[in-house]
């Protein structure tokens, strides 16, 4: 897409102009800077238990926060382990972070221990 603003913009070396639009739509959509962006991975071999403990983080996180529906990673499976991800949008202050430990340990109280939990607070990347 050699006319979309950000190549157009790079080409020019115009980072005002880049920057001024980037923002802008982060903005609208309430993309970092303007929130955080949590991002929990469970995996496990048994592709329905990492489901299903899924869902129950959904449930947990989903009372008290922005979260989004689980579903299969980007990359769904590494070395014979299924992977599912959450995805949480939300201011991070200490209270949330307060009910971010609650939620956890709930989760951790009520999960199977066969599967594996990463959680991520602004991630370097989304996979």
């Amino acid at each position: 897409m050699p006319d979309e603003y950000s190549i157009l913009a790079a080409k020019e070396q115009n980072y005002l102009n880049f920057y001024d639009i980037e923002i802008n739509i982060r903005e609208k959509l309430n993309y970092p800077p303007f929130c955080d962006i949590i991002i929990a991975v469970l995996s496990g071999n048994d592709e329905n238990m990492v489901e299903v403990d899924s869902k129950l983080f959904y449930d947990i996180f989903s009372k008290k926060f922005k979260t989004f529906l689980p579903m299969p990673a980007p990359i769904s499976r590494i070395n014979g382990n299924y992977r599912w991800r959450v995805i949480i949008k939300e201011i991070v202050d200490d209270k949330k972070r307060d009910e971010i430990k609650e939620c956890l340990n709930e989760f951790y109280n009520e999960h199977n221990s066969k599967v594996k939990l990463s959680f991520d607070i602004n991630p370097n990347n989304m996979s």
